[in-house]
């Protein structure tokens, strides 16, 4: 579910993207800080490292929250007795008190009534295995934005647009694929159609890219390591070269620094190319 309320929380924006979010933290900043030991300071086990946040729009991590202020959260007014007015309705927003801790309230949304049996797969909700389907007031009250399209850094080589229109399903001569009906926007996407086949289904469609981290392995060809580079540690490192094989290897997501800093190294075009990729 969509959060409704906000409790304490900073507000932050993505130096790349300018992309503005809010990154929850505790009434005294213990859940979201990281400690270290600090052998240094006699008596105290851990000292605050500091807050950093992840983008969730364009995946730049490492923000640091040190300046950023802290907001006290949303206030609410709450009518304790509309459920003697009318009984309770899946979706709503309900406020009732913690049983083993009487002085703190929850908010939550009503999922299931009583004598129901609920499920929850794949992110949807089923009662007595009836998947459940929100109305469109509902559906824009809890819907999470995935990602905004204008708002993508601007000075960045390597980050890949997550919304890209497609060629058309229908051909122009000679079996050519048409071309994307869709027209990139400062902001956003036009139809703009020639409108020679109304039948014609046209599609922007969207990919989550990872921009580090994962398993899966990528493989590229490439004939030989530049010299001028350090080759990277058999198995450790992330970034692989097999020579017999001639082929440039990564696990996961190489991160956009690790990608400059290896492009910073060398003017072999053929070695740019396989890191690019």
């Amino acid at each position: 579910m969509a959060p409704s309320l906000l409790g304490y929380h900073k507000q932050v924006t993505c130096p790349r993207c300018h992309y503005s979010f809010t990154y929850g933290v505790a009434y005294d900043d213990s859940v979201s800080t990281s400690r270290v030991n600090d052998p240094s300071v006699e008596g105290q086990d851990f000292q605050q490292a500091g807050q950093y946040a992840t983008c969730p729009n364009c995946d730049t991590n490492s923000i640091d929250l040190a300046q950023v202020p802290r907001n006290e959260g949303d206030q609410l007014l709450v009518f304790k007795h509309a459920y003697y007015l009318k009984p309770p309705a899946r979706w709503d927003v309900a406020v009732f008190q913690n049983p083993m801790k009487p002085t703190q309230a929850y908010v939550k949304r009503v999922a299931g009534l009583p004598g129901e049996a609920v499920q929850v797969k794949e992110g949807d909700l089923y009662i007595n295995g009836k998947i459940q389907r929100k109305d469109l007031k509902t559906q824009r009250a809890v819907r999470l934005l995935v990602h905004d399209h204008q708002f993508q850094p601007a000075e960045d080589d390597f980050f890949q647009p997550r919304f890209l229109p497609v060629e058309a399903d229908s051909t122009q001569g000679q079996n050519q694929p048409a071309p994307p009906a869709w027209k990139e926007q400062p902001d956003g996407f036009l139809f703009a159609s020639d409108g020679t086949d109304a039948d014609t289904w046209s599609w922007v469609r969207y990919q989550h890219w990872v921009r580090q981290g994962g398993h899966y392995q990528t493989e590229v060809p490439l004939e030989k390591w530049p010299e001028e580079i350090e080759k990277p540690e058999p198995v450790l490192a992330a970034i692989q070269y097999d020579e017999l094989k001639q082929q440039l290897s990564c696990k996961g997501a190489m991160p956009a620094e690790n990608c400059h800093r290896l492009l910073n190294q060398t003017e072999d075009d053929a070695f740019r190319y396989a890191v690019a990729l």
